[in-house]
């Protein structure tokens, strides 16, 4: 008899994953604009619309509060 961990690990396993790859969900446009990043951004800037990878949004100007998240 299957037990509930079993059906789960069955469901994992057959079952593609949900979240869309990083890679193919942004634009190539959307790159860090720190001048030595060549990362894809994972958020904008809401009062300025600059685009920043994780490492480099908490050494932006603005405040965190006007980041949006990208998906």
């Amino acid at each position: 008899m299957a037990t509930a961990f079993d059906n789960i690990s069955n469901y994992l396993s057959t079952e593609p994953t949900l979240a869309p790859s990083l890679t193919k969900s942004l634009p190539s446009t959307y790159k860090c604009s720190s001048t030595t990043c060549d990362e894809k951004s994972i958020s904008r800037c809401t009062k300025c619309s600059e685009y920043y990878c994780y490492t480099h949004v908490y050494g932006h100007i603005h405040s965190i509060e006007h980041f949006e998240i990208l998906k």
